[in-house]
């Protein structure tokens, strides 16, 4: 009777050791995930990632919430691909709501971080006119990403170019034609909580003047395959642009089998 007991007790844990060795990596740093800083690095090979959040804006001329889901594939060895639409409610004079573009993008790390390198990755975008609330044209974007590790410290770079009119006909949509931004993260030592910040500067697809983003954020593993968020952010040194955002979401992450999504510190 006693070894019974004792072998179930075993396969139990046994069972959550499994399950911790195939967590999300919470030291992911997504783009929108509370901020839109990202990391150099794809989720692992054969990993399904979902996630989404809720996020709300506030600035002159009118506020705004969205929601946005995003799927992503670990679909070959350092290649991620992923694709995400949005929901948008807006309101001033006015409350209008409705679907906005949709989105994939490739994303993939083409150099290993070492001692003295970054990791580097490329990433392509393209945006396709599904709703009532996004543009009139396809876009496409190209971005350089880079992440140098100093243990629980990371360093970020991130570097876009968008293609695409000029013109936005759409509502609630925003692009950038140039996006320039440098983030941290850093992990407590008990390896559940990240908190990371950034700074960002955007040029306008359209043409508007360029805005000045300062976000902070935090990520919290809650479960061994999900990941919190939490962020908030605000525009910098000019009058008529994002005054406060806000956002949480949540990221789950599974897989075809079993593979550890830890990534060693260098």
């Amino acid at each position: 009777m006693r070894s019974k007991i004792f072998a179930i007790l075993l396969s139990l844990v046994f069972f959550w050791v499994s399950s911790l060795s195939a967590q999300v990596d919470f030291r992911n740093s997504d783009r929108g995930r509370p901020i839109l800083i990202e990391d150099a690095y794809p989720i692992e090979f054969l990993a399904f990632e979902l996630q989404g959040g809720i996020q709300y804006e506030r600035r002159e001329g009118g506020n705004g919430s969205s929601f946005r889901p995003e799927f992503r594939f670990g679909g070959y060895k350092n290649l991620q691909a992923g694709g995400e639409a949005g929901y948008n409610r807006l309101w001033n004079e006015k409350s209008r709501s409705g679907i906005s573009d949709t989105f994939v993008h490739l994303l993939y790390n083409f150099n290993q971080e070492g001692l003295e390198i970054p990791a580097l990755s490329i990433r392509l975008d393209g945006g396709i006119p599904t709703g009532g609330l996004g543009t009139d044209n396809t876009n496409a974007s190209a971005a350089l990403l880079a992440t140098k590790s100093f243990r629980e410290l990371r360093l970020h770079s991130n570097l876009s170019y968008t293609l695409g009119p000029t013109a936005l006909e759409g509502e609630g949509v925003e692009l950038s034609r140039y996006f320039y931004g440098l983030g941290i993260d850093y992990t407590w030592p008990l390896k559940f909580i990240m908190v990371m910040g950034d700074v960002v500067l955007i040029k306008p697809i359209d043409n508007q003047k360029s805005e000045l983003l300062l976000e902070l954020g935090t990520r919290m593993q809650i479960h061994p395959k999900w990941v919190l968020d939490i962020g908030v952010g605000t525009g910098a040194f000019k009058e008529e642009g994002v005054d406060f955002t806000f956002t949480t979401g949540l990221t789950y992450i599974f897989g075809i089998r079993k593979v550890s999504l830890r990534r060693p510190y260098p």
